[in-house]
Formats: C-alpha cells, structure tokens, sequence
C-alpha cells in the first residue's frame, strides 16, 4: 500500500499462498510464501477481490472452502492483474533494534510476532508480549520514533488504533523480519 499508493486483498495473497505453495490447505500462511507470491504472481488490488465481512465471519475451514472454490480460470485472471503490482526482491533482516529502524527508514518491513489474546482484547496499545501463545500473525512495521515502533496490521481500521498500534523493542519484538524491495534493489542484495 506505501509503495503503490493502493490497498491490496489480503484474501488473494492468502488464496495464492495456500493454493500454490501448501498444496494440502492446513498450514498456516508465512511470510516467506507471502514474499514469494509478491515477487512471482504480485498484489491484487483490493476492488478486484474484496473481503466481506460475512468472510471475516466464517470458520476457517469454512473460509478455506469459499477459497478453493474459485476456477482456476478466474485465479489466472486475477493472477494477470496482479503481476502490475510486484516485487522486486526481498531480504531476512537479523533483528536488532537498529536493524528494524534503519529497516524502516529504506522502506517496508514486514515482521512475524508470536500474538495471544492480547491482539484481539482491548486495550491493545501498546501491544504486549502473549501471556499464552496462540499463533503467529505477520504484519508491516511502519515507523519508528526512538522509543517504540509502530505496526500496521491487516485486520482493518476498527482493530486497535484505525489498524494500527505500537510495541516496545526491548519488551516484546517480532520472531523474524524480512525487507521487501520494489524498484532498486540494493548492490548489498543483488
């Protein structure tokens, strides 16, 4: 979205994701997969393939059937759009406070944190660490201002402060970070 000026359908990365790289349906999205699809197939427009609410709604097997239903034929034309809107390359970022501000500064990071029921139960800023882990959640990391970094996260504007909220490095920081390039990729990277 920062980069193309566009929101994107989370439920086509997921559709890709699950239907090219988990090729049995059960696993959990990743990053890694995430990234790959953005640099292989590319983001869809979030018109072309909008989230109702009733799908936020649905039980996950639910949601997952609703996603294999859709032809192949129609995935191939989503696919046609989407590949206007890729990535260039993409990069695992050893995590250090450091590393994720000057991360911030060069562009767009994406993190995994390990979340519990303190995502999803008010209050949520700032987030803290889960008191029992649920599963893991990838979200980007926006912003730094010396003290805490500022996430964006894809559950929409209703969820913590219009989807967005802040975490404090040295009390709770992501399990894995990547650095996303979309134009130049850095001589470092090539």
């Amino acid at each position: 979205e920062k980069h193309f000026g566009m929101k994107f359908s989370p439920d086509f990365q997921y559709l890709c994701q699950k239907k090219f790289y988990d090729m049995n349906w059960d696993e959990g999205s990743s990053i890694l997969h995430s990234l790959k699809v953005g640099q292989k197939i590319g983001y869809l427009p979030l018109n072309e393939f909008p989230r109702t609410e009733e799908d936020r709604k649905l039980p996950y097997q639910e949601y997952i059937k609703k996603l294999q239903a859709i032809s192949d034929t129609e995935i191939e034309r989503l696919k046609v759009i989407a590949s206007k809107y890729k990535i260039k390359a993409y990069a695992q970022v050893p995590i250090s406070r450091d590393n994720l501000a000057n991360g911030i500064d060069e562009g767009s990071l994406l993190a995994r944190f390990v979340v519990g029921k303190e995502w999803w139960t008010p209050p949520i800023e700032p987030i803290l660490p889960p008191s029992e882990v649920i599963s893991g959640h990838a979200i980007n990391l926006t912003n730094y201002n010396g003290n805490s970094f500022r996430l964006a996260n894809s559950w929409g504007v209703n969820w913590a402060d219009k989807g967005t909220a802040y975490f404090i490095f040295d009390n709770y920081s992501p399990t894995e970070v990547w650095s996303v390039w979309f134009d130049e990729i850095p001589k470092e990277i090539e």
